[in-house]
């Protein structure tokens, strides 16, 4: 029998979590938030990079439907808000 490793045992039990788990077991990678560790730098996170890309087509296509200029400009002020230094415009590849 294979104890889930994920499954968290209680009390005279919880010894046996640790015998019991594969021999090459890694605990899962715990997620950050981007958004608190890379505070004002989200630029330099690849996935901070892609939500400002998307911020910022979100913003264009709102201002191009026509009558979504305040969404618009709404989106544009989150974009600077995050990214104080507003990286897309120096990045060429973006």
């Amino acid at each position: 029998m294979v104890l889930d490793p994920e499954y968290h045992l209680k009390g005279a039990a919880r010894p046996a979590q640790d015998y019991y788990r594969p021999p090459n077991y890694e605990p899962p990678v715990q997620p950050i938030d981007v958004f608190v560790v890379y505070r004002d730098r989200l630029f330099e996170h690849e996935e901070g990079r892609q939500y400002l890309v998307a911020l910022r087509d979100l913003g264009i296509t709102l201002h191009n439907l026509g009558n979504k200029t305040r969404d618009a400009i709404t989106i544009f002020l989150k974009l600077l808000e995050v990214d104080p230094l507003d990286h897309l415009v120096s990045y060429k590849n973006y």
